[in-house]
């Protein structure tokens, strides 16, 4: 039972979906159906397999799902870059915008999270 939820969990991850609506749900269907002590261990199922595949594959973090196809070619051209393909889409509105491509150890941050990251500590030293 606790592999189904996890692998209905990353799909919905996977697919878009806006990680707080997902965990809410997964909390209230727990309650629902009197399960809610997994929660704990689907959680901590849903990291390891996420990890796993960003360690073995390549992974393209976006701040909205709708960005991945504003961004294609850029995102495409940081694949060839790091010769990768097939990467696992993870969307993290906490980098604003742009796009942050990981693969074979290395990462291409072309988020706006790290520009602005970037500009506060030029101002401030």
């Amino acid at each position: 039972m606790k592999a189904h939820y996890t692998k209905a969990v990353i799909a919905l991850l996977e697919s878009g979906h806006d990680v707080d609506q997902v965990l809410s749900g997964l909390a209230t269907t727990l309650q629902a159906h009197n399960h809610y002590k997994l929660y704990g261990s689907i959680l901590q199922g849903v990291a390891r397999e996420l990890g796993a595949q960003s360690a073995t594959g390549s992974s393209v973090t976006v701040a909205k799902a709708s960005d991945e196809a504003e961004l294609k070619a850029a995102i495409t051209q940081a694949l060839a870059k790091l010769n990768a393909s097939q990467p696992v889409v993870h969307v993290d509105p906490s980098i604003i915008g742009g796009y942050i491509v990981e693969a074979n150890g290395q990462r291409v941050d072309a988020s706006y999270k790290k520009a602005l990251v970037t500009l506060y500590q030029n101002l401030t030293t």
